[in-house]
């Protein structure tokens, strides 16, 4: 007979009934916590795991299956697999004692399953550890909404939150820039007393840096202080929270009462927090104070100081130093050559940036998005489009994504590229590009995500000239997609112009959301330019109409002039004419804005924008009904000699207009009264 383990039975240890003695109970047991501990010996470990599982899935259980089924789960790292333990939990009756099952089942990546036996725990010290841990895993995923809502949950339960979920709560709302979450949450901290704990404070001002708020976590840096509890996470929260928001004045301010304080002593993390402030600010003297610190302290062998340090000097333009620091460490990254790659091609030593970069891929370091769109950048500081499209089609290959600062590279090296290439080199080089952008992995999606990020900034109007900055160059590579004949329809198949709508939404006359309107009727243009049904038909069924009608109004003259060269185009086309002159209220919302911009221009007179509006009356002019129409409403101002002088030289304008006048004046279709059917709108 064999034992649970395998083992063949002793006659001895059996009595004449067949029942196991004691002695060979004993046995079994002490074996079965020999093969726990053995899980803990790299070499016995997986045959104990094998050996455990028969034991507890393929015989019966011993005197204390708990010993096993926690080895197990604890070992767990396949949902399958926790299942099959659950299983054989509930077949033992032993589900109520199984905590480790949540675990196991977070370890999993499984938070439904876990969710749905913690709910089953009646609210305890203990049990709050589940909640807890989900929270942990929940951050560390960057699930950070369902961290939000796992926080809800628990109140809605009943369960009292503790000095370790505030934290994982505060972390939450700070990384999703959600003040006003973190504002609650915080109000929480203090009815639930928690805000003298140093733990959940130092959460605090890090949730209140990271969402903008410095005034707020300045505050709260204070009342720990205050308190007497801050410690050098405290002083590093702080320093942080101006260094990431750009206050590099008062991040420096803070240091120094730091190093004053003898309560307290930096830490690694304090130097790399402060480091950045120091380079922004082009302050060598002071970052090379910060170095000798960190070398009498022995905190520059740490790789984060070290890469913090070669940065420093990178972005003081001090190179020799930081070749110095990066030849002198011991332990270096890809953040280290990134850093030393970067600045070589900033201050325009672009071979060593090259020698740099050859010596990275010898050596086999892994070259990350960074590292690319540092030589694409040096490449188009000098103005070699082809060599930067060609590093980009190595990228690719490496299964590298671009991102927005390596798109604005490539754009920068291809528009240099334009001003000095001419005829059918430069329009290779930029046929080249769009193929390239639509077909490489990932570079579409973040260059949307670019455009996606400022929507909330919209409305109310926010925009910095550094956000629209950004977006701009991202709409620059999707108007060079949005013109070529191998991308346009994916380009429109795609959907993507109605992102750009939000922006023409807008009606903010400030510098920021112009050039915002201006780059996104842009695309638009590119897209109407070449003469297709296709994308008149798409736009058609969109807003773009109504929307350029508004730009046409309010816009700058040049936002004017492309707004109106896009409902030309539309109107060119026999399906957009038709859709203008179906109902009185198209044709007269188009013929009333652009009465209103040939009298504005009587004023300030515009040849190239006035060109696109004749030719816009001319188009409807042709179209029976619209002409009737426009017997009336045509502007006297076209019809007598107001703008002479401004088309004096634009024979071809001169001779639209006259075309105009004489379709309105001299032919008249059979059958249509005056107005027409437009008439009960007139």
């Amino acid at each position: 007979m064999n034992s649970p383990f395998g083992a063949p039975t002793s006659p001895s240890n059996t009595s004449p009934t067949g029942a196991h003695s004691q002695p060979n109970k004993e046995r079994k047991m002490a074996s079965a916590e020999q093969l726990v501990l053995d899980l803990s010996n790299p070499d016995l470990r997986e045959n104990a795991l094998l050996e455990l599982s028969k034991a507890f899935f393929f015989t019966a259980p011993t005197s204390d299956p708990l010993v096993i089924i926690n080895s197990l789960l604890k070992e767990c790292k396949s949902l399958i697999r926790a299942k099959l333990i659950h299983q054989k939990i509930l077949v033992l009756g032993l589900a109520h004692s199984v905590t480790d099952l949540i675990g196991a089942y977070i370890a999993c990546n499984a938070p439904v399953y876990a969710m749905t036996l913690l709910q089953r725990l009646e609210p305890s010290s203990r049990s709050l550890f589940w909640w807890n841990a989900m929270m942990r895993s929940g951050v560390r995923s960057g699930l950070l909404h369902d961290v939000l809502g796992l926080y809800r949950r628990m109140q809605r339960l009943g369960w009292r939150p503790d000095h370790y979920t505030f934290p994982f709560v505060l972390k939450a709302c700070g990384e999703i820039s959600s003040l006003r979450l973190g504002a609650s949450v915080h109000a929480a901290v203090c009815v639930n007393g928690f805000d003298e704990n140093v733990f959940v404070s130092n959460a605090v001002v890090t949730m209140y840096g990271r969402c903008g708020a410095l005034v707020d976590a300045h505050k709260m840096f204070e009342e720990v202080c205050r308190r007497g509890i801050g410690d050098t996470v405290s002083w590093n929260s702080i320093v942080a929270a101006y260094s990431q928001n750009g206050d590099s004045k008062n991040a420096l301010r803070t240091f120094e009462r730091m190093m004053e304080d003898l309560s307290v002593r930096p830490n690694a993390f304090s130097l790399v927090n402060i480091l950045p402030a120091c380079g922004s600010m082009g302050l060598s003297m002071w970052g090379k104070e910060v170095h000798g610190f960190a070398v009498r302290s022995g905190l520059h062998e740490d790789v984060f100081v070290g890469n913090a340090i070669v940065d420093l000097y990178a972005k003081c333009e001090m190179m020799d130093e930081a070749n110095k620091v990066f030849k002198q460490m011991k332990v270096k990254d890809v953040v280290s050559w990134n850093a030393m790659v970067t600045g070589y091609s900033q201050v325009g030593r672009f071979e060593d940036a090259i020698g740099l970069f050859e010596k990275m891929r010898m050596e086999k370091i892994e070259l990350n998005v960074v590292t690319w769109s540092a030589v694409i950048a040096g490449f188009a500081q000098r103005g070699l489009a082809y060599e930067a499209l060609d590093v980009f089609r190595q990228m690719q290959g490496f299964g590298s994504e671009p991102n927005v600062v390596t798109l604005v590279s490539l754009l920068s090296a291809c528009a240099s590229a334009g001003v000095l290439l001419q005829g059918k080199e430069k329009r290779e080089l930029f046929q080249d590009l769009a193929p390239l952008l639509w077909n490489s992995f990932g570079t579409i999606a973040a260059l949307l995500q670019e455009i996606v990020s400022i929507y909330p900034v919209l409305s109310p109007p926010n925009l910095t000239p550094a956000q629209s900055n950004r977006v701009c160059n991202a709409l620059a590579l999707l108007q060079c997609v949005a013109s070529h004949p191998d991308t346009r329809m994916l380009f429109l198949n795609a959907h993507i112009p109605l992102y750009l709508y939000p922006f023409l939404n807008t009606t903010s006359k400030s510098r920021p959301f112009e050039y915002l309107r201006l780059t996104s009727l842009g695309v638009i243009g590119a897209l109407v330019k070449v003469d297709e049904t296709e994308v008149i038909s798409f736009l058609l069924s969109t807003e773009i109409i109504p929307l350029c009608l508004r730009t046409m109004e309010m816009g700058s003259e040049l936002s004017k002039t492309v707004a109106t060269f896009i409902v030309q185009k539309i109107l060119l086309d026999d399906m957009g004419l038709d859709y203008i002159c179906t109902t009185a209220e198209r044709f007269f919302a188009v013929g009333r804005v652009l009465g209103n911009m040939v009298g504005a221009l009587a004023e300030q007179p515009s040849s190239r924008l006035l060109k696109h509006i004749i030719r816009c009356y001319l188009r409807l002019s042709e179209n029976p009904r619209a002409c009737e129409a426009l017997r009336s409403c045509l502007p006297d101002m076209l019809r007598d000699a107001t703008f002479s002088s401004c088309l004096r030289e634009d024979p071809t304008t001169r001779r639209w207009l006259q075309q105009l006048i004489h379709n309105v004046t001299v032919n008249r279709v059979p059958g249509l009264q005056p107005g027409g059917a437009f008439e009960h709108m007139m």
